[in-house]
């Protein structure tokens, strides 16, 4: 399998230092290497943002430099960050076109590699990666293809460009409170902002548990495009009627497509409380005189309506291009037979833990791990 050096394979890579000499003992050897505590130095400056007049760098004091930015400790730390971060890229180098992009990791302890930093001594350090892996194809690839449902179609499109003429109307539009705007009904209709809380449930056993990420405190809710900003269908027709202060369960259903999967299609129920109502108050006339002074350039209705229409079909398209793009990674990876990198296996555990904290895993996986190289970089 191709892959960046072995185990020990090392790099070497010699710094400026500092003029006024090399020799041994004394203060210039002290000063040797000296070029990186004093960078560190500069680096602490910044992150204060401490701005002082010092002398030359070669007329500052080593105790000076030391206890400014809190010790010999804070020198090293500050040191070794500084060291590897310029030279990470270099170590890698030679193993560029081997290595998994962005699965380059430094093994070592950081707080060791600052304790042990001498300016006397080699600075080394291990980089691990991941080799690319091999690739076999299991079958033909001729005659291979792909079939995806658009993400919508006409139909669509034009219910949502009409949905994004509503919404550009209430955008120039104000809201009233419905105690003020409409005393004669003062309990929701459908249409109308309520500014709530709510929180949704479902039954496990005998123990109602919250569904996650669903509850909302003090939100503003527009009743009329309530279903698209939640996911919850029917949320909205089961809150009208609803006065200021009021409370209801509203039993709902989620929908197929609810994330996390576990919970698509579950029966939930949604406690809300109104905390205030508001309506709309919308332009009197929308003409094409509005359309152009709301929205300059669109010169007329149908101007306005036209670009909406276009924004929005090209975001169906982009969605569509994504769709087929997934279906042909999941082609190729049907077809191809590879070791999954282990920073990728790494990548997807870290987010299939956050969904395991919250539901038990239907089914356990092993995966066969690729080769995973090192390369040690040596810092004289």
């Amino acid at each position: 399998m191709a892959g960046g050096p072995e185990e020990g394979e090392e790099g070497v890579q010699r710094p400026r230092v500092p003029k006024g000499g090399q020799g041994k003992g004394g203060k210039e050897e002290r000063r040797r290497g000296f070029f990186y505590f004093l960078s560190g130095f500069e680096k602490s400056q910044k992150k204060k943002k401490i701005s002082l007049s010092l002398p030359k760098k070669k007329q500052i004091p080593d105790s000076f430099l030391i206890d400014h930015v809190g010790g010999p400790a804070a020198v090293k730390a500050l040191a070794a960050e500084h060291i590897l971060r310029d030279t990470l890229s270099s170590a890698m180098a030679p193993h560029v076109k081997n290595a998994v992009q962005g699965s380059e990791r430094v093994t070592n302890d950081i707080d060791a590699l600052a304790e042990n930093l001498e300016t006397t001594k080699p600075f080394s350090y291990t980089v691990r990666f991941d080799a690319m892996p091999e690739f076999k194809w299991k079958g033909s690839f001729k005659g291979q293809k792909v079939e995806v449902a658009a993400a919508g179609d006409d139909v669509s499109i034009d219910a949502a460009a009409e949905a994004q003429f509503d919404a550009a109307v209430k955008e120039k539009s104000k809201l009233l409170l419905v105690a003020a705007a409409r005393p004669e009904q003062l309990t929701l209709q459908l249409g109308d902002v309520a500014v709530v809380d709510f929180d949704v449930t479902r039954e496990v056993g005998d123990d109602e548990v919250r569904v996650p990420g669903a509850a909302r405190a003090a939100t503003q809710l527009d009743t009329a495009t309530a279903e698209e900003a939640l996911g919850l269908k029917g949320l909205a027709e089961g809150m009208v009627g609803m006065e200021v202060g009021a409370e209801r369960a509203v039993p709902l259903t989620l929908p197929a497509n609810w994330m996390p999967e576990e919970l698509a299609g579950a029966s939930v129920t949604a406690r809300v409380k109104v905390r205030e109502l508001l309506t709309w108050k919308l332009p009197e006339k929308v003409d094409d005189a509005w359309a152009e002074s709301a929205y300059p350039g669109s010169e007329t209705v149908a101007g306005l309506k036209r670009r909406l229409r276009e924004a929005v079909a090209a975001d169906i398209e982009s969605k569509t291009s994504a769709k087929v793009q997934e279906a042909i990674t999941t082609m190729l990876a049907e077809a191809v037979d590879a070791a999954v990198p282990e920073s990728v296996l790494r990548e997807l555990g870290e987010g299939k833990e956050r969904s395991l904290f919250l539901f038990p895993a239907r089914e356990e996986e092993r995966e066969k791990k690729p080769e995973s190289r090192s390369t040690k970089h040596i810092f004289f």
